[in-house]
């Protein structure tokens, strides 16, 4: 699991305190850690393998872009209407517009690989220590962990430690969308 101690507590902290919930990976390593399965970690039935995780149903949320990942990164809107993308990948989310992200590049990795995808829910408040989806009003877009917002900055930090804080001003952002999780593969064509 690619996450040191002091990141995994703050993590498991706010799982505790209800700020954030774990993804189906998070859950799995939970699991292990507890040498439970998935099942019992939810409360005995098989809500996972069934699909549904924490009483929120799957349901097929459509790929609708790629997002180059690095400094120069940029977001690649797919030509199709919503539900009409470049397949779905079934995934547990109450937000009616999640949409997926396919990531090109290396600049996240181990936590997010090459030809991975995020889970996008435009709908959910974003707060300190979110995993993010930034478009900038210069085309750039970024995966990026939002530390928090002071005098109409925005200072975002790396998924991995290459990289440098970015700051940028609040008006040039287009949106930070909250990114729910990463997917391994489309479930359908």
């Amino acid at each position: 699991f690619p996450v040191t101690i002091q990141e995994g507590n703050g993590r498991i902290n706010n799982y505790e305190k209800g700020r954030r919930k774990p993804d189906i990976d998070d859950l799995l390593v939970i699991a292990n850690a507890l040498n439970v399965t998935r099942t019992a970690l939810l409360g005995g039935d098989d809500s996972v393998m069934s699909g549904t995780a924490s009483g929120v149903a799957t349901r097929p949320v459509p790929v609708v872009g790629t997002a180059q990942l690095g400094d120069k990164g940029y977001w690649e809107e797919l030509a199709y209407p919503v539900g009409h993308g470049d397949g779905v990948i079934d995934y547990p989310t109450n937000d009616p517009e999640a949409y997926a992200v396919k990531f090109n590049g290396h600049s996240m990795a181990p936590r997010y690989k090459h030809g991975e995808y995020g889970i996008i829910e435009p709908n959910t408040a974003v707060c300190n220590g979110d995993e993010v989806l930034v478009k900038t009003a210069d085309g750039r877009s970024m995966i990026k962990v939002f530390a928090y917002e002071k005098n109409d900055q925005v200072y975002l930090e790396s998924i991995n430690s290459d990289h440098p804080m970015i700051i940028i001003d609040k008006s040039l952002i287009v949106f930070m969308h909250f990114l729910l999780g990463g997917a391994k593969r489309i479930s359908r064509k």
